[in-house]
């Protein structure tokens, strides 16, 4: 299921689309922003959220996210969702292998070309 998910965020169509069903416009925009900043379209963007949190989050971060997971109507929905504001905090943060104020550490991948 999120795995499915994952693969329509690699076109900007599919990625729109995934991103809007989560119905908050505030943190579409933020992902937005903060993509243009690292050269990542939303969906890139989000796509490299999902992997980082694979990669460097905390064991807390995991049991946040599988709580989460546990009372959701849609999971793979609420994994993105969770992974983009842990993302998002972490660029904010400039920690946690994040691009922020303190610079790229090299958790992140930046642009269409990175992959």
């Amino acid at each position: 299921m999120f795995g499915s998910l994952l693969t329509m965020l690699d076109t900007e169509t599919g990625a729109l689309r995934v991103l809007t069903s989560l119905e908050d416009a505030a943190l579409l925009g933020e992902i937005e922003e903060v993509g243009v900043e690292h050269d990542e379209t939303p969906g890139e963007y989000a796509v490299n959220a999902a992997r980082r949190f694979s990669a460097i989050a905390t064991a807390d971060d995991w049991l946040a996210l599988r709580t989460a997971l546990e009372r959701a109507e849609d999971p793979a929905l609420t994994a993105l969702e969770r992974m983009l504001r842990w993302s998002l905090l972490k660029d904010r943060e400039g920690t946690g292998g994040g691009c922020g104020a303190a610079g790229c550490t090299g958790g992140h991948v930046h642009g269409r070309d990175s992959h």
